[in-house]
């Protein structure tokens, strides 16, 4: 993966169809979405996806400066106020 702000890239040996179109389809929540503010519980039963899942997409997310932790456990876009 690479870290450009706001965008999730991977390179072509370790892309996983259905994880880009998770991330992509997180991503554009977030953008259609301003302030919105999740929880990981939340995310799970929004985007229909475990525990371990959720972390990576998390992590994805937050490495590529898409969402941004605020409180223990709620993430929120970059530019969004929180």
């Amino acid at each position: 993966m690479s870290r450009q702000p706001g965008r999730v890239t991977t390179s072509p040996e370790s892309a996983n169809p259905e994880l880009l179109a998770l991330l992509r389809r997180v991503r554009a929540d977030y953008r259609e979405m301003p302030g919105l503010m999740l929880t990981r519980e939340q995310m799970q039963r929004l985007w229909g996806i475990d525990a371990l899942l959720c972390d990576v997409v998390v992590k994805t997310l937050v490495d590529a400066h898409v969402v941004r932790r605020i409180h223990p456990d709620s993430y929120i876009a970059f530019g969004s106020e929180g």
